[in-house]
């Protein structure tokens, strides 16, 4: 099975060359963002949440369940963030 994101469309390249398709990435996906946050438990379990929410938006076919599913993962990842407050740093 194939899917949008990993298509090639050779006749749209005048010069019979490869030419990929864009497919616009849902807006949802910048509150997966987490270069902000500092070094630390908070970036770490951002970073794990942003993988797997990209992850599943170029793996899985665009629709409801998809938006439905990158939802609950953003709340869940807030969830997560809050959780990862009680982490113990060892900043000196």
């Amino acid at each position: 099975m194939t899917h949008p994101l990993d298509s090639d469309d050779r006749s749209a390249a005048g010069d019979g060359g490869w030419s990929t398709k864009v497919v616009q990435e849902p807006p949802i996906m910048r509150h997966f963002d987490f270069e902000h946050l500092r070094p630390g438990p908070l970036r770490d379990t951002s970073a794990m949440c942003h993988d797997l929410a990209f992850a599943m938006a170029e793996t899985l076919q665009p629709g409801a369940e998809l938006s439905a599913g990158l939802r609950k993962l953003l709340e869940a990842k807030d969830c997560f963030v809050r959780a990862a407050l009680d982490t113990p740093t060892t900043d000196t």
